[in-house]
């Protein structure tokens, strides 16, 4: 179960897609309330009953969308990507709805002229946590468990080479902002680049070593000397030679590249994910 909680998952997706998820969790509410009429909704007779039931998917659908792109903005430290997992999304999800059940509360007692008093909320909130919970955590799974499979199933299909092509001895001579940072490497040396503030990481194979140079420099200045090496973006902080990727793997967050001797894998993010498969797959295609 502590394996489920601390999985990948993903945070970041399509602006557009999830605009429309929150104003279809916003739709959704008003129809159960409509529908189902709980919280005896059945015994409410006005004119704008309806009305005010749709106010109930303004708010919802209005805290949903300052919890996905407001709050990121504000506490960017929490919501990082590469450490978003199942568990971080469970606390953040169940906290804008608790923050929804509290807005709603107080749109309830604005309409009716209830007192807003603790015994009035905490029965309010039992309502809504009981019918919302569950339906939380089951999306929740249901989605990661559909992105692991669909992930997995295509880092299944990768075909990798077997052999570098190219010419093996045609070095390539990467350098920084500073004259003494200079590097000469093969191409079959170099594994991967990460960028780490204002200087970038150069992991590359010494013999049966794997050894680290730091350059202060960006990746996009080291990729223009990259030309003769097959290296890809597959990540805003990495460049990776795709010919020294073994092992292609997937979960729910997305695929992840394993190279030989490397025990950290690299991330691919989804941006890059359609490149960076089809570059390992012409690679090999080429052998």
């Amino acid at each position: 179960m502590a394996d489920f909680f601390t999985a990948p998952f993903p945070f970041r997706r399509d602006a557009i897609v999830e605009f429309i998820v929150c104003i279809a969790v916003g739709a959704f509410v008003v129809a159960f309330l409509l529908i189902f009429e709980p919280f005896g909704t059945d015994d409410f007779e006005n004119p704008n009953r309806t009305i005010f039931l749709s106010g109930y998917g303004i708010i919802v659908t209005a805290v949903f969308l300052m919890a996905r792109f407001i709050f990121p903005l504000l506490c960017p430290s929490w919501f990082i990507e590469e450490s978003w997992n199942i568990a971080r999304h469970l606390l953040w999800v169940i906290a804008a709805f608790s923050l929804a059940l509290g807005c709603c509360f107080l749109y309830w007692g604005w309409f009716f002229g209830n007192a807003l008093t603790w015994t009035a909320w905490w029965g309010f909130a039992a309502f809504g946590l009981a019918i919302g919970i569950f339906p939380i955590i089951a999306s929740i799974a249901a989605d990661y468990i559909m992105l692991l499979r669909k992930h997995q199933r295509a880092a299944s299909r990768i075909h990798l080479r077997t052999e570098s092509i190219g010419d093996p001895d045609q070095r390539i001579r990467l350098t920084g902002q500073n004259a003494e940072e200079t590097l000469s490497l093969l191409p079959g040396q170099l594994l991967y680049l990460h960028a780490a503030g204002n200087y970038v990481e150069i992991f590359y194979r010494s013999g049966q070593e794997i050894k680290k140079t730091l350059f202060r420099t960006t990746l996009s200045a080291l990729e223009q000397e990259l030309g003769i090496c097959p290296v890809a973006r597959c990540h805003r902080s990495y460049l990776v030679n795709l010919e020294k990727v073994i092992q292609v793997s997937g979960n729910a967050q997305g695929y992840r590249l394993h190279l030989l001797g490397v025990a950290q894998p690299i991330p691919v993010s989804r941006q890059q994910s359609t490149n960076i498969l089809a570059g390992i797959n012409s690679l090999a295609d080429a052998h």
